[in-house]
C-alpha cells in the first residue's frame, strides 16, 4: 500500500474519501510448520567440480576447449555445449557441470 501521504494527496486530488483503516490482527505466534523436506545431495562433479565456483568451472570450461577469453559466462558454456554437441538443458551450473563431466569423460 502506498504510504500516507502519497495516498491522502492522491485522494485530495481526486475527490475520494479514504477507506477505513485496516484492522490489525492481535500479534500471535507463527503458525507451527513441518520440518524442511531432507534435500538429496547433488552427485558430485569430477574432482570436485560441485565445490568450484561457478566462474572457476567455466574457466576450466574455455580453457579445455580452447575457448576465447574475456567472454561472458553464458556465451562460454552456449560456445561449449555447441562444440560438444550437448543441449542447453538445465541452469548454469548444471550446463557447467555436465560440460566437465563429459571433457572429463574424454581424457580417460
Amino acid at each position: 500500500s502506498p504510504p500516507a501521504s502519497i495516498r491522502s494527496a492522491w485522494m485530495e486530488s481526486s475527490g475520494t474519501v479514504a477507506p477505513p483503516p485496516l484492522a490489525q490482527a492481535p500479534a500471535s505466534s507463527p503458525p507451527a510448520t513441518s520440518p524442511p523436506a531432507a534435500v538429496p545431495p547433488a552427485s558430485p562433479a569430477p574432482g570436485g567440480a560441485a565445490a568450484m565456483p561457478l566462474p572457476t568451472k567455466v574457466e576450466a570450461i574455455r580453457s579445455a576447449l580452447s575457448l576465447p577469453a574475456g567472454v561472458a559466462l553464458l556465451a562460454t558454456i552456449q560456445d561449449a555445449n555447441a562444440q560438444l554437441g550437448l543441449s542447453q538443458e538445465g541452469g548454469l551450473v548444471a550446463q557447467a557441470d555436465r560440460l566437465l563431466q563429459v571433457l572429463s569423460d574424454r581424457l580417460v
